[in-house]
């Protein structure tokens, strides 16, 4: 007797499909997601910053008379906002067929571009470069890279890796500009450089009891300069890293992201995503600059 088996036919047989969309691309902004909101009015962002005296010649002679001296003015700095957009269609014949996972292929559609225009905000949080902008050309914002400038403490490229004297000596530059910090930001290279540091007192390397769990990380790094939180950011390139105090930071909207559809033009559905903004850098000197250091060891 023949038995009819799944191999020789499929014709009346159903597909086996897991109904759930899988994400397989990274997602994760903390840089995005940490930075405090601002609110930007204009196209070209100001603010102003002023600097303290010196602490120091402080005694008077008994009897002296008051002399004027002068006083130190402010100092305006500004950046420019930049326009991110994202656009999507979806035909008509495809928001009715059955699709896996989302209900709606249109909806779907714009869920995913808000993703990715978060991840584009991301990255040019970090790596921008400022651009005025013109009737021809797009503006654009400094990113932080370029944003801090005072404090920058650069390796050798070709042969040397982050060392935990480099990570310190560029605390010490934050803190003689005035500021301390409290977050770094790396990649997944010099974030591993980081939990090699031996004489971190947060360093943890045992073996938990209840668990059997062998932790080799730095998550917080115990510094002369304070505690600093050990961030690992994705869209970090590889020789670089940044020290910064999170809340002198921030990202100032002058228009936040927003979701609508477009004139209907034929058998199709379309939307963009439309955001306007700028990275606010209320204190450049509270952050400093890990650059040029090898992405690799021999």
């Amino acid at each position: 007797m023949a038995v009819l088996q799944t191999y020789q036919t499929t014709a009346g047989n159903r597909e086996d499909i897991y109904d759930v969309l899988q994400l397989v691309s990274p997602e994760e902004t903390p840089l995005f997601t940490r930075l405090p909101d601002a609110v930007a009015n204009a196209r070209q962002h100001q603010w102003v910053e002023y600097t303290l005296a010196s602490g120091s010649g402080n005694a008077d002679i008994e009897g002296a008379t008051a002399t004027g001296a002068t006083s130190s003015s402010k100092a305006r700095l500004s950046n420019y906002t930049q326009i991110m957009s994202k656009t999507g269609s979806v035909s008509g014949t495809q928001r009715k067929v059955t699709i896996v996972g989302e209900q709606d292929e249109f909806a779907f559609q714009m869920k995913k571009s808000m993703l990715e225009w978060k991840l584009g905000a991301e990255s040019d949080l970090i790596l921008q470069i400022s651009g005025t902008g013109s009737a021809t050309s797009a503006s654009s914002m400094t990113g932080l890279i370029d944003a801090i400038q005072t404090n920058r403490v650069t390796g050798s490229a070709a042969t040397i890796a982050l060392r935990e004297s480099d990570f310190n000596d560029l605390l010490q530059k934050i803190f003689e500009s005035g500021a301390v910090p409290d977050t770094c930001y790396v990649n997944a290279f010099n974030k591993r450089r980081i939990s090699q540091f031996v004489t971190s007192n947060t360093r943890f390397l045992s073996m938990d009891g209840g668990d059997n769990k062998l932790v080799n990380r730095v998550s917080i790094y115990e510094s002369d300069f304070g505690t600093i939180e050990v961030i690992l950011e994705r869209y970090m390139t590889k020789t670089v890293g940044l020290l910064m105090k999170d809340s002198l930071f921030r990202k100032a909207w002058l228009r936040k992201p927003v979701t609508f559809p477009l004139a209907k033009r034929g058998d199709l559905d379309e939307f963009e995503i439309v955001g306007e903004w700028t990275l606010e850098y209320l204190n450049q000197r509270s952050g400093g600059v890990l650059s040029a250091f090898a992405s690799a060891t021999s």
